[in-house]
């Protein structure tokens, strides 16, 4: 009877030791973050999650180019993060702000051609859209959004992730590389004005915009490449749609018209 008691104990306290390793492999996982990546940002400016940005890799901006017309779901957000972080009234809140931003850095251009210190950022419907900007001007941002990817404590790419979500991570506001420490101020990464993130109660769309260096006077407006949605569902992206074939269609046929009536008046 003890034999079969004490083989009964090992087999529970194996089963014990299993579901913690699986349980610390989970927790162990690091998130792997890199220029060109999208990076999704939540600060609250006080109560619940006051002190944590929830951060989230979105993957390659390459991605809400190619294909994304029909809609692209991006389940690296999980709402249970959010629910976890800032409380079950996230969506309610008036002091939590989200946003996303990216780079290629100032090194060099990117493998899909964008010029060195492009920059990606989001914007509130309705505010002011930004303005491209030299090399020289968007440097600096580029410099601030690339620390949210590495080479400081707080920055993304190693940080443990969280337990809903492979590609997010709760990061202290205080770190230097938090999403709080290079994007808050006066303007967003020291660029932006006014500031790319809307408050999370009154803003579920954010227009996403690309900013390339130019050098073209008076200053060109940022190019609109689509909006992010954020519901109590999850987050997903729209982007902006390409004439259709018909719209071309139509285009060229006006277009001909009217080269046949001015054909017309010149002959009478």
């Amino acid at each position: 009877m003890k034999k079969i008691t004490t083989r009964s104990g090992r087999k529970m306290l194996l089963a014990l030791a299993s579901v913690t390793l699986l349980t610390s492999a989970v927790h162990a996982q690091t998130v792997t973050s890199s220029l060109g990546d999208v990076i999704l940002g939540f600060r609250a400016t006080g109560g619940t999650g006051g002190g944590v940005n929830l951060e989230v890799d979105l993957g390659s901006i390459s991605n809400f180019y190619n294909g994304a017309n029909s809609g692209l779901t991006l389940p690296g957000l999980a709402v249970q993060d959010l629910i976890d972080t800032y409380g079950a009234n996230w969506g309610s809140r008036t002091d939590l702000f989200w946003g996303a931003a990216a780079t290629d850095g100032n090194a060099q251009n990117d493998p899909n051609g964008k010029l060195a210190s492009t920059l990606w950022a989001t914007g509130v419907p309705g505010n002011a859209v930004p303005l491209d900007g030299s090399s020289g001007l968007q440097s600096p941002g580029a410099t601030r959004i690339a620390a949210l990817y590495h080479g400081f404590i707080g920055s993304l790419n190693g940080s443990g992730s969280t337990s809903n979500s492979s590609v997010a991570a709760s990061i202290a506001n205080s770190a230097s590389g938090s999403w709080s420490s290079q994007e808050t101020g006066g303007n967003s990464f020291g660029y932006f004005s006014p500031k790319i993130d809307g408050q999370g109660s009154s803003v579920g769309i954010l227009n996403l915009y690309e900013l390339q260096p130019s050098t073209d006077f008076p200053r060109d407006t940022a190019t609109d490449i689509g909006t992010l949605v954020l519901t109590q569902n999850g987050l997903s992206f729209e982007a902006v749609p390409e004439p259709s074939a018909g719209v071309l269609v139509a285009l060229g046929l006006g277009m001909s018209i009217t080269l046949f009536r001015r054909r017309r008046i010149a002959r009478i």
